[in-house]
């Protein structure tokens, strides 16, 4: 939570991979399988994730459109 209410991205500024792949996998764990509860922040950071649009790209790969 601390790391991504800082932002926008984990490092401060700038997004990097860390951002992907710490922003898929909260994804997945928050909005596809409920296994992490959300906060505020969370949603803010995976707001700001889905809306890259090389996010976007994948989740269409990956639900085969």
């Amino acid at each position: 939570d601390e790391a991504v209410a800082k932002g926008p991205w984990l490092l401060g500024a700038d997004f990097s991979a860390a951002d992907i792949v710490i922003g898929s996998g909260l994804n997945f764990a928050i909005r596809n399988f409920k296994m992490v509860p959300t906060r505020p922040s969370f949603d803010r950071y995976l707001d700001l994730c889905v809306a890259r649009p090389a996010f976007q790209r994948a989740l269409q790969i990956s639900e085969g459109s």
